[in-house]
């Protein structure tokens, strides 16, 4: 099974066709990692349909924001949060690695691969605002406002600890 995310667009050239770029540069970049092994979700194909870019992705069961929203927010035990922070240290040092930073980790983007088989397994989302570290431009904005890092607030120069 595969899930599509379909990128509306009125032009090849548009603003947002070039993001679904850019999240596609970023996403190859992942070809010299193990994407499963440093829980990073998988981009399968991509293809333009009616001036549209399409992005295709395996199925993922759902983010960890909606699973808290269906045990109405009841917090998490320590042994599940371990289970979930291990997983993301693993997945931060594999972006570190290759010079990438996602700028948008919430917990939209952390998505439980399948809860009823592989309980708290999660994979990482969503790169649509990730970008190299060798290609940051001071200054921009480059995370939501709710979890933007102390240093973008100040003007400070940020890296990829601005994930963390």
């Amino acid at each position: 099974m595969a899930s599509v995310v379909h990128q509306m667009s009125p032009s090849l050239k548009s603003r947002s066709n070039f993001s679904v770029l850019k999240e596609l540069a970023i996403l190859k970049e992942f070809t010299e990692l193990d994407e499963a092994k440093n829980n990073l979700v998988k981009c399968g194909d991509h293809f333009v349909m009616k001036r549209d870019f399409c992005l295709v992705f395996e199925l993922l069961d759902k983010s960890l924001c909606d699973f808290m929203k269906k045990r109405c927010y009841l917090s998490l035990r320590v042994a599940e949060i371990r289970v979930v922070t291990q997983q993301m240290l693993v997945t931060l040092n594999a972006l570190k690695h290759i010079g990438v930073i996602h700028c948008d980790i919430k917990l939209d983007n952390i998505t439980l691969v399948n809860h009823t088989a592989q309980s708290f397994k999660i994979q990482l989302s969503d790169f649509g605002l990730a970008h190299k570290v060798s290609k940051i431009i001071q200054g921009t904005k480059v995370q939501a406002l709710g979890y933007r890092a102390p240093e973008l607030f100040l003007g400070f120069p940020y890296n990829e600890a601005i994930d963390n």
